[in-house]
């Protein structure tokens, strides 16, 4: 389901990110407002390059996307090792409610 993001997959998945972007404008608009693009093609080429955007495809459509950071953990007192964070989820407003988003979790 999962696979690396490409940059042709901009235009969709700044779609999605607005979704979801959309009900935080319209929950909190003291915090958040609406930008022309919450993706830059830049941003993403970067992501990308870092291995840190994949889109989930179901049957040749990308109905989500799941963003990532890996780091290190290095701070005293704390066993060294990598710890994923996953920085943002996404899944299609149509297609919710269906196991997506825990199929992206489990990928």
């Amino acid at each position: 389901m999962l696979q690396l993001a490409q940059i042709s997959d901009h235009k969709r998945i700044n779609e999605l990110a607005f979704q979801i972007h959309g009900m935080h404008v319209g929950w909190r608009p003291d915090i958040f407002q609406m930008p022309e693009e919450l993706f830059s093609r830049e941003l993403l080429e970067e992501l990308i390059n870092k291995r840190q955007m994949y889109v989930a495809n179901v049957d040749g459509a990308i109905i989500g996307y799941v963003m990532i950071a890996i780091r290190d953990v290095l701070e005293t007192g704390f066993v060294r090792r990598k710890v994923l964070n996953l920085e943002q989820i996404c899944v299609d407003e149509n297609c919710r409610g269906q196991g997506f988003g825990k199929q992206i979790m489990e990928d």
